[in-house]
């Protein structure tokens, strides 16, 4: 699925997919759950995913529910799932970090980051917040990969 990101959680890589109306059954299928109607967790029609964690000799170890705007992430051979500001303060996108850091190195980054900066940035933080968020536009601006 071309909606696949790589992603890092401090020592240990995995992927994840961050859940659409539109991908919905497709990322069911990918890590293994079932569409589901979350009539029994959530109130109302709402579809779901049902990820189900088996012991080794079968019986179900615990249930997961998915839902359209979280993120699903597939690390040591288990998928795990996480709401939206979970995922973003866990894990970051390994290409943009590693995109970034050779933009940097090349010192290619400062004249477009100060185009994008607000004069409330005052922090190294927000500075590399604002990097991260327009690593896209960045690296398409130097020619290099989203």
């Amino acid at each position: 699925m071309e909606d696949l990101i790589d992603v890092s959680r401090r020592a240990y890589p995995g992927k994840a997919i961050y859940i659409t109306p539109a991908n919905l059954e497709a990322v069911a299928e990918w890590c293994g759950g079932s569409l589901v109607n979350a009539h029994l967790t959530r109130p109302g029609d709402i579809r779901c995913i049902e990820i189900v964690r088996r012991n080794p000799g079968g019986s179900v170890k615990n249930r997961q529910f998915a839902f359209i705007g979280q993120w699903i992430v597939q690390a040591n051979n288990q998928f795990t799932v996480y709401k939206h500001t979970s995922f973003m303060s866990t894990f970051e996108r390994t290409e943009r970090k590693e995109a970034l850091k050779a933009a940097f190195e090349r010192g290619q980054v400062i004249a477009v980051l100060v185009g994008m900066l607000s004069v409330e940035m005052n922090t190294v933080e927000e500075i590399t917040a604002c990097a991260y968020e327009n690593a896209d536009r960045i690296m398409q601006i130097f020619g290099g990969e989203k």
